[in-house]
This record gives structure tokens, C-alpha cells and sequence, in this order.
């Protein structure tokens, strides 16, 4: 969520619309192509590595690979868009189909 919301304030419209066409274009959308570009947008070194990491571990373990629906990424990217972190933080949440928690994110 801090990667998000990093990205939130440094995302132009530009590249939002780049990943957006990169979104509807493909037949079925890649999450790690998806989010290393918004990673990449977010210009940090440190939650890039992490992610790395992260994603070769998971990808380590041989799950199943959730399957989201193009729709969902498109409302992670318009909720970026409008620089909303409230609808950035509800689309994220309904895309990874995690539970709202009253926790401070």
C-alpha cells in the first residue's frame, strides 16, 4: 500500500495512460508486468528490490497464480488517476479480494 500511494502522488497521466493501453491491448493481463510498471512509476529503489523478491519467492512456492479481471486493473488505474487514495486503497483491496480491516494502512 505505501508503494501505491507513492505512486499516487508521482504518477502523471502520460504513463497511466501507457499502462492502461498496455491493460486493454493484452489478451490476458500479467499482475507482475502490471505492478512492476506502477513500481517503476513510483521511482523507488528499495520497494522495487522488495517486490522482487517478494514475487520470485511467491513465484518459488508454485501457487496457483490468482487470476484478476482486466476490470479490476483498469479501476486500480483510474482510482490512481484521480489521486484518490481512498478509492486507490479500495481497488487494490477488491483486486488482490482482501477484507477490509480497520488497521491505520
Amino acid at each position: 500500500m505505501d508503494c501505491l500511494r507513492l505512486a499516487l502522488e508521482r504518477i502523471d497521466e502520460d504513463s497511466l495512460n501507457n499502462i492502461r493501453v498496455k491493460v486493454t491491448r493484452t489478451s490476458v493481463v500479467s499482475d507482475d508486468d502490471f505492478f512492476y510498471h506502477i513500481i517503476e512509476l513510483a521511482d523507488n529503489h528499495l520497494f522495487l528490490r522488495i517486490w522482487i523478491i517478494l514475487k520470485d519467492y511467491y513465484h518459488s512456492l508454485k501457487f496457483n497464480e490468482p487470476v484478476s479481471s482486466r476490470q479490476d486493473y483498469l479501476d486500480l488505474l483510474d482510482a490512481l488517476d484521480q489521486k484518490d487514495e481512498v478509492e486507490t486503497r479500495e481497488a487494490y483491496r477488491k483486486l488482490r479480494k482482501l477484507s477490509i480491516s480497520n488497521d491505520k494502512i
